[in-house]
């Protein structure tokens, strides 16, 4: 698939999905019910005229919109086929619009004679005319010149423009519903440093808003080899297990995506990684899960870890994530000097009887002195003012021996990918590796979140990938100027490995129309037809719609659940009835059928399951 048409079907969907939530909202305050395709009356009076004027314009705008998603789609899928394709849904949006006016006209006339008023009927009937033949014609104009992608896309087109469409309340990266990544941080200092990036991210940028529940999200969309990565992120109001999977939970439900992602800070293994480094996680467990005994007045802990690991893919396309430029802007903001290495570099000094303050270099090479010299202190290296301790002068007497008086380098900056362990505390525990790697001798890592958004995955069937930069090494001594750096880089190096693994996440569904014009592209994830589940929840999306459905099948009411995404009630609907509810699949389709008769996807499945009876 080429980049250009990929990315102007993803941003059709967006303009579509965005366009199609207000416009609905606004009609329905008038009893235009496009979902129900129904007129109904409004619980709320307002005042005639108030918004009729408008219906004609709206109707026309969604309609025209959703012909443009599929025209992208198309474009972007089976380019040979765009004439036959195309056809038929200029075919569908007519037979749309006609059955839409048809409908509507219908339930007005059912109104008792106090109900009618006949100026609003007069001019909800034109409203319902006016696109009918005003589209209709434009686009049989466009398709005959050819000119239509060349006048209704050319904003499309402009990759570096934004969507040029009147104002409908959202703005172009509120997704609706589509996400690809939700990234979650723990903290907010980490969701504030993965708002920072910006490389191959698409106008407007970060757009930061509340859901519907309140939750504040952020979105955007990056650009990649095959089109547009949408990410939205977010932070938990507090660090823990509990808290994150608590909240990815939430927000999977209402708005599900097809790939967890983390960033942020975690302790790392002295003499394996370096401050500021990044680990990419390759296996994620509990390292506290198990049980604790007490044995002759001893307690003991027997782990029972449960791991959670990226598919093999995954972790052969992080060993890949490559290290950018010295001079990217955010590498070059990690911190030169360690406070380690400036230790090292005063216990030198001392040990070859020098005034460490009174060196040459000492401005160069020790700037953050009033930390260093405490931390001496505190290690029982030194004692008050500076003199060696007997511990103190077997570490720099090593130190001296193995680099030979000249001390080395700081570390480069790396990548890892390693093992990486969840706890529930915070650690300042120099022992905590060495007992860690007695059962994973590849550890690298620990932080408090990950192994819970790891089991929430697998639950849902869908990726976790987890970066986090190392902001200190899980003992009491901390080097706080590293937490902003190791939580921007592991921002950086996630989305950037996201973009560029964005051809591994689960298969996106394709508009309805395709897959009834019988594009192969219609997909199942975990046996739920995605082409089938798309047609439904469009039909019926609401749980009133569904109940009547699920009822005239032969179900109770009390099975429907109160779920209010149609995609998710759907998808569960169809998942009981497989299973065996009820409602069996075919008595579901058939009743469907009688009110979609000529709905081809419903008839491919009910034929399917037909003749699945017969083998």
């Amino acid at each position: 698939m080429s980049l250009l048409p990929a990315v102007l079907w993803q941003k059709a969907e967006i303009q579509y999905l965005s366009q199609r939530k207000v416009i609905l909202e606004n009609l329905r305050c008038e009893g235009l019910d496009l979902d129900a395709k129904k007129f109904v009356r409004c619980t709320r009076p307002r005042p005639i005229g108030c918004i009729l004027e408008d219906i004609p314009d709206l109707i026309a705008s969604l309609i025209t919109s959703r012909i443009q998603w599929e025209v992208a789609a198309i474009m972007a899928n089976a380019p040979k086929q765009y004439d036959i394709l195309v056809r038929d849904v200029i075919a569908h949006a007519k037979n749309e619009l006609y059955e839409l006016k048809n409908r509507v006209l219908e339930t007005m006339h059912t109104l008792s004679p106090e109900e009618r008023k006949p100026l609003f009927f007069a001019k909800l009937n034109d409203a319902i005319n006016k696109p009918s033949e005003s589209v209709i014609e434009k686009l049989n104009d466009q398709f005959a010149s050819k000119s239509f992608i060349n006048s209704e896309y050319v904003a499309l087109l402009k990759l570096d423009s934004k969507i040029d469409t009147p104002d409908w309340g959202r703005k172009e990266t509120d997704f609706g519903d589509a996400v690809d990544v939700l990234l979650i941080c723990a903290l907010k200092d980490e969701y504030d440093q993965v708002l920072k990036v910006s490389d191959c991210i698409q106008a407007p940028g970060w757009y930061e808003h509340p859901l519907a529940s309140g939750w504040l999200v952020a979105d955007a969309g990056f650009t990649t080899a095959g089109g547009t990565l949408r990410i939205r992120a977010t932070h938990a109001s507090h660090m823990g297990r509990e808290q994150v999977q608590a909240v990815a939970s939430k927000l999977i439900h209402e708005q599900p995506a097809r790939c967890i992602a983390m960033s942020g800070i975690c302790a790392g293994r002295r003499g394996k990684v370096a401050l500021g480094d990044v680990i990419f996680a390759e296996r994620l467990w509990s390292y506290d899960a198990g049980k604790l005994t007490v044995e002759n007045g001893e307690s003991k802990f027997q782990g029972d870890p449960i791991q959670y690991n990226p598919a093999k893919v995954w972790v052969q396309r992080m060993q890949h994530v490559a290290i950018p430029p010295p001079n990217t802007s955010w590498l070059s903001s990690r911190p030169t000097l360690p406070l380690e290495h400036q230790e090292n570099w005063v216990m030198l000094r001392v040990l070859a009887g020098e005034e460490p303050n009174r060196h040459a270099d000492f401005n160069a090479v020790c700037p953050n002195w009033s930390d260093v010299l405490p931390r001496l202190w505190k290690r029982g290296w030194l004692e008050k003012p500076m003199t060696l301790t007997e511990s103190g002068r077997q570490h720099v007497e090593n130190l001296n021996l193995l680099h030979l008086a000249k001390q080395a380098a700081p570390a480069e900056f790396k990548i890892h990918v390693a093992p990486m362990a969840t706890g529930a505390t915070v650690s300042e525990d120099e022992g905590i590796f060495p007992r860690l790697a007695d059962s994973m001798r590849k550890v690298l890592g620990i932080e408090m979140e990950a192994s819970a958004l790891g089991a929430l995955g697998e639950v849902h069937d869908i990726p976790v990938i987890v970066a986090k930069g190392v902001s200190d090494y899980g003992d009491p001594f901390k080097d706080d100027r590293y937490r902003e750096f190791a939580a921007r880089a592991s921002a950086e190096l996630l989305i950037t490995f996201l973009r560029n693994a964005a051809d591994l996440l689960p298969v996106k569904c394709m508009p309805t129309s395709l897959a009834a014009a019988g594009h192969p592209a219609s997909s199942s994830v975990d046996n739920i037809p995605t082409d089938l589940i798309n047609v439904l929840a469009e039909e019926y999306p609401d749980v009133q719609h569904a109940r009547a459905l699920w009822q005239r099948a032969g179900g109770k009411v009390s099975d429907v659940e109160n779920i209010s995404r149609p995609r998710d009630l759907w998808q569960r609907l169809w998942q009981h009835s497989m299973q065996g509810a009820s409602v069996r699949p075919e008595k579901l389709l058939q009743a469907a059928l009688e009110d979609l008769p000529d709905n081809a996807v419903l008839r491919q499945h009910l034929s399917m399951l037909n003749e699945s009876k017969t083998t």
